[in-house]
């Protein structure tokens, strides 16, 4: 039986097929690069993968991204060590965004409603994720399937984005809420 991602595979184009195979051969190598030396050919091979990168993008090491050639990522963003982007779904990441360490962000997941037959054999879906501009993604934050984090959120460490967010607000917990918006003073100020 072919696992949902080879029968994908046989009806991808040539450039997704190009992409995927680029990222097996290059990306264990370009993934432990430090820091210094790494950031530059990370950004060189989305240059050639993705959809669309910016200028002045730096990417940690250990920072794993697949799928890119459905990532579009803008102009100053950084993403911090340990991360992982799965982009099969479409990842858009806007201007001067910002991911702390070993943030997720998942565009798809497994099927599992049906009790009369194995999550196996339900499949998947994908949904893109959308992260607008002046964003900052706390430590261990998750981004799931579908969701929006708009202009200025900032998310808070450890926090699980379950559907969209507002702009200018600061969001935390399991699932993400707001709990104050940016631009107000916080108690302890």
């Amino acid at each position: 039986m072919l696992t949902t991602q080879l029968r994908d595979l046989r009806s991808a184009g040539f450039r997704v097929a190009a992409c995927l195979f680029l990222e097996e051969l290059f990306c264990p190598f370009l993934e432990f690069l430090p820091f210094l030396i790494g950031s530059p050919f990370r950004w060189l091979f989305l240059k050639l993968t993705a959809r669309r990168i910016g200028r002045e993008v730096f990417i940690a090491q250990r920072v794993s991204i697949r799928h890119a050639y459905n990532l579009e990522m803008g102009h100053h963003v950084g993403i911090n060590q340990d991360s992982i982007l799965h982009c099969r779904g479409g990842v858009s990441i806007g201007n001067h965004v910002f991911f702390g360490q070993r943030v997720l962000v998942n565009t798809g997941d497994h099927r599992y409603d049906a009790a009369d037959r194995t999550i196996w054999e339900q499949g998947a879906f994908y949904r893109p994720v959308r992260i607008g501009n002046d964003v900052f993604l706390g430590m261990g934050a998750i981004i799931m399937p579908g969701v929006t984090v708009a202009d200025g959120t900032v998310v808070a460490a450890g926090a699980v984005v379950t559907r969209d967010t507002e702009p200018y607000s600061v969001v935390a917990g399991v699932p993400a809420r707001v709990i104050r918006r940016r631009g107000q003073p916080t108690k302890h100020e």
